[in-house]
């Protein structure tokens, strides 16, 4: 403790911190927090290593009560990586220069003693905050990713360059609304030498001024040469963009710039860039000011030469019909290319696919093609292409027509060459119109491709809506809106739900209408059986009746992992029941309750205390939840830490901290996906990962529980008796 006080106190009267400028206030700072933990293993060193996690994951939400008060926020983002970043931003009055240094002292301790913190992302601070985290930002040397999400000035951008000596492990740097002038280029050039191990760069430029000095700008991009990524948001003048080009290293395999580098010599100069380049791997281009076809034009004909890009994202480009053929036809010899995208975001200009259909009908490559808001009339040309292509897994598809006519007979040539390709795994189209939908699901079910075309359907009128609910059973996504229907959905209709055997997603959202009794309990019957149902959507009023049926259901489902609540009617009896819901679910990993009546909000007033017994829970809102929301955000910490122990358990870490999580987590959905992130691989792999660590857990509970060793050694006078017991 007295060493405690006295690296404190040092660190206040340093920083001019009055409140812990003595020992008795360093003293009285230390009881407060040592009315919450054990001081020695609080400021405990980090203990990260191999194999070995650091005791702060146990104890972050102790330190997050005294982060808050200078709006910063300590986290686990990805399975023993922690994160430090603005919990809200200052403007909303929590870092502000009267705020409490407690929460400064702590953040100098933080970063000095703790190389586990990885990632740290920063808002706009004051300048009593710049003063603090300068300091305390220098005594770090573990950080691996930094986010400015602000405009970064000269004078911000040199607290940073200050405190960079030690980052000699970051990898990533993201700087937002940089204003580049002569000084905040150098700063930038000899901040980007001082990061040896820096391969991820994104800067967004809020200008250049005109007076910047070429040959600084040259050292500031020279310094980019060592990068495997960068993006660059900001309308370059030509030169600076032949300058940029020039600079970047053989080892760039990742790039995204806006149209302005496609200007110089109307193209030319990208195209020589392109069809030349041997390491290139990923190109995102996107629209931000207005460029002509031909600099597209010159791009596409570098395209032609180029034999390494395997992504190319083109971003709100209106292509006319020349250029389009131009991108089809250096794409369609393309051999390395895997993945397309051309997006535009314009509804009221149609882009013709056809040449990019028939590409796609030669191409020997791509795996994945996405084209958006393109014309309806060209789902004839994509079916022919669908009918010969033998490569592509992924085809989304966003076409649409003017007014709004489109006709059944449009989608059953596609739907019919669908059916003899069985590469493609998944189709994900745009909106259907409603008054189709039940003839498009019955073409669905006619050519045996349910189970690969996703679609999206937003029902508005309740006759539509009915008839969807009887003919449309084979849906995975049902969207009814019926705020402006005058006649109810009978009660009757909602039985069809029982023959729904993949409905995945259902949202009912009648704003303020209610429901009967008789329509709630058709309701609940279906939520009670479904097994494939995964989020759930209810929008509408209901008695204490309905509220309980609907509850009981839910709370014999063993399938839905999100959950909205609005408007419903709470009693005591049924916050009983939503707590056993809560006690018991192992799957549900989102829940968002908005009740409307003083008494619902007297009910539910027990909210944060009985998310305690929840362990699956990642996400809770509450309209008016009663007490510190913090608890609840605790909660959710919590929760997430244990879903990142049961992670490293599947991927093979061993211990009981592990094993216990992942008991406890197992059925999770949110695990399948989180170790489906961790190991990059498809779900299915994820899936058999887990698995095995069940069998394991199975097979080796003692040892996993830490009643007995995995491996017992015996040795007397040097000679191995006994090498290992077998369970």
């Amino acid at each position: 403790v007295s060493q405690c006080c006295w690296g404190l106190q040092r660190f206040a009267t340093s920083h001019h911190c009055p409140e812990i400028s003595t020992a008795k206030d360093a003293y009285s700072f230390l009881s407060k927090i040592g009315a919450y933990a054990d001081l020695s293993r609080f400021f405990g060193p980090c203990t990260k290593g191999d194999g070995q996690s650091c005791h702060l994951l146990d104890q972050l939400d102790i330190w997050n009560q005294f982060l808050q008060e200078v709006g910063m926020l300590l986290e686990e983002v990805a399975p023993e990586t922690l994160s430090v970043a603005p919990q809200r931003r200052a403007s909303d009055g929590l870092a502000t220069e009267d705020c409490n240094p407690d929460g400064w002292v702590l953040l100098y301790w933080l970063f000095k003693e703790h190389r586990c913190i990885a990632n740290l992302q920063l808002l706009s601070p004051d300048k009593r905050s710049q003063l603090h985290l300068g300091d305390a930002l220098s005594q770090n040397s573990g950080l691996r990713t930094l986010t400015l999400s602000y405009e970064t000035s000269e004078e911000e951008l040199r607290m940073i360059y200050s405190t960079m000596r030690r980052w000699t492990k970051l990898e990533s740097l993201t700087i937002s609304g940089l204003a580049l002038s002569n000084d905040t280029a150098v700063l930038l050039e000899a901040s980007l030498e001082k990061l040896p191990l820096l391969r991820s760069l994104e800067v967004s430029f809020l200008s250049i001024a005109p007076a910047c000095d070429a040959e600084l700008l040259k050292g500031v991009f020279e310094r980019m040469s060592a990068l495997t990524s960068l993006s660059l948001d900001f309308t370059f003048e030509p030169s600076d963009v032949e300058l940029v080009l020039r600079c970047l290293g053989p080892g760039l395999s990742v790039l995204g710039v806006g149209d302005s580098f496609l200007v110089p010599q109307e193209g030319a100069v990208f195209q020589e860039f392109l069809s030349g380049n041997t390491f290139l791997k990923t190109l995102t281009l996107t629209h931000m000011v207005c460029t002509g076809m031909g600099e597209l034009d010159n791009v596409f004909k570098g395209l032609l030469m180029n034999h390494s890009l395997e992504e190319l994202h083109l971003l709100d480009f209106g292509l006319e019909n020349p250029t389009m053929e131009l991108l089809a036809e250096a794409v369609v010899e393309h051999s390395t290319l895997k993945i397309l995208e051309v997006y535009f975001s314009d509804e009221c200009w149609e882009v013709d696919g056809t040449p990019l259909a028939k590409m796609l009908g030669l191409n020997k490559s791509l795996q994945e093609l996405i084209f958006q808001e393109g014309k309806v009339a060209c789902y004839d040309a994509f079916a022919e292409a669908v009918r010969k292509n033998t490569t592509l897994k992924k085809l989304s598809l966003d076409l649409f027509q003017l007014d709004d006519l489109a006709e059944i007979s449009v989608y059953r040539g596609f739907l019919e060459a669908l059916s003899c390709n069985s590469t493609i795994q998944q189709v994900t189209l745009g909106s259907i119109d409603p008054v189709l939908v039940s003839q498009f699901s019955e073409l669905l079910r006619e050519t045996g491709t349910e189970r690969r075309v996703i679609f999206q359907v937003n029902l508005t009128d309740s006759e539509l809506f009915t008839e969807a609910l009887a003919k449309c059973s084979g849906l995975a996504e049902m969207r009814y809106t019926g705020w402006g229907s005058k006649i109810s959905v009978p009660p009757s209709a909602y039985r069809h739900l029982m023959r729904y055997q993949h409905l995945e997603k259902l949202n009912i959202d009648l704003l303020h209408k209610s429901i009967n009794y008789k329509t709630a309990t058709t309701l609940a019957e279906f939520l009670a059986s479904t097994r494939t149902l995964r989020c759930v959507c209810l929008h509408f009023y209901t008695s204490p009746g309905a509220t309980h049926a609907l509850l009981n259901s839910i709370s014999c489902n063993r399938s839905i992992s999100s959950l909205v609540i609005s408007m419903w009617t709470f009693k005591k009896l049924n916050a009983n029941l939503l707590w056993q819901i809560l006690r018991n679910s192992d799957i549900l990993n989102n829940i968002s309750l908005s009740l409307h009546s003083s008494s619902d909000f007297q009910a539910m007033s027990q909210f944060s205390e009985r998310l305690l017994d929840n362990h699956s829970l990642l996400s809770a809102y509450y309209t008016r939840c009663q007490g510190p929301k913090s608890k609840v955000k605790d909660v959710m910490r919590r929760n997430l830490s244990t879903l990142y122990r049961a992670v490293m358990f599947v991927m093979g870490s061993r211990g009981r901290r592990y094993a216990k999580a992942f008991e406890r987590v197992s059925r999770s959905p949110a695990l399948v996906e989180e170790v489906q992130k961790y190991a990059s691989e498809s779900k299915e792999e994820a899936k058999e990962r887990m698995r095995c660590a069940k069998v394991y857990l199975y097979q080796h509970f003692m040892v996993a529980a830490g009643v007995v060793k995995d491996t017992v050694t015996c040795t007397e006078n040097g000679q191995l008796q006994l090498d290992q017991i077998g369970l």
